[in-house]
């Protein structure tokens, strides 16, 4: 409330349309972090009529990001977001907007389990700002992609490009899923149980939160005692306090 108070005050006394583009993106932001799935007709709405006013070139860029987002994540809308941004990436944007709106649409697509696709689009952001931390963040999410297809050796190989070249929060989250993979390589040369997990963490990021803690039961229940199960028991925990399973949580954290 006092974010949305201070952001209706810069709107109402910018003195650029810059400015208050810019201060309705941060409405726009807050908006989302605090709807229901009640709400999400008005907040497309909403989106909409701001682009209508703006316009949908590359000055709105970032807006058209983020509802691109908003329809794909929250509304329900893959298919309308990644017309969207495929469209949007025509235009006459600079190398790193082009990288941006890449970025987002490589995103969906994973989030669509179009995996092959989103492989191509994260490559270009790699080629179209090499020295930037974008093409660092584009490389982790090839590794991230090939593990969720379960590519692991390819995966491992970017992995370990990432943690020795790359800026600390991508080194690390780098670093993180390379010691995962590898862990649970060493016993179980058939990965079975890596293949499992990787397949409940793609539901995780999917919001099918309820599939993905049946999947984890299933490693927990048949994979018991390998070195898998710590990673499954915290995968759990997560997915029980985002959906108010407060016991079962604090059970797993145990």
């Amino acid at each position: 409330e006092a974010a949305k108070e201070v952001v209706a005050f810069v709107i109402e006394n910018s003195l650029t349309p810059e400015a208050k583009l810019q201060g309705n993106q941060y409405l726009m932001k807050i908006a989302l972090e605090t709807a229901t799935p009640e709400e999400f007709p008005k907040l497309e709405q909403e989106f909409e009529s701001l682009l209508t006013e703006y316009g949908y070139g590359t000055n709105t860029y970032l807006l058209q990001i983020d509802y691109n987002h908003f329809l794909a994540f929250k509304a329900g809308k893959k298919e309308k977001a990644i017309t969207n941004l495929k469209q949007l990436a025509t235009q006459k944007l600079s190398a790193y907007q082009e990288a941006r709106v890449k970025m987002e649409l490589s995103d969906i697509l994973v989030f669509d389990e179009k995996f092959n696709q989103a492989l191509i689009y994260y490559s270009q952001i790699q080629k179209k700002v090499k020295n930037d931390q974008l093409a660092q963040e584009a490389r982790f999410k090839v590794a991230r992609t090939s593990y969720f297809k379960g590519d692991f050796t390819w995966a491992q190989v970017q992995l370990d490009v990432l943690r020795k070249s790359a800026s600390q929060l991508i080194a690390n989250d780098a670093m993180e899923l390379s010691l995962m993979i590898r862990d649970n390589s060493l016993e179980d040369s058939t990965q079975t149980a890596l293949k499992k997990y990787a397949r409940a963490d793609l539901l995780a990021l999917q919001n099918k939160d309820k599939e993905a803690i049946v999947l984890l039961d299933d490693i927990l229940t048949n994979h018991k005692g390998e070195a898998i199960e710590d990673e499954a028991l915290l995968k759990q925990a997560k997915l029980f306090v985002k959906t108010q399973q407060y016991q079962k949580a604090e059970v797993n954290y145990n």
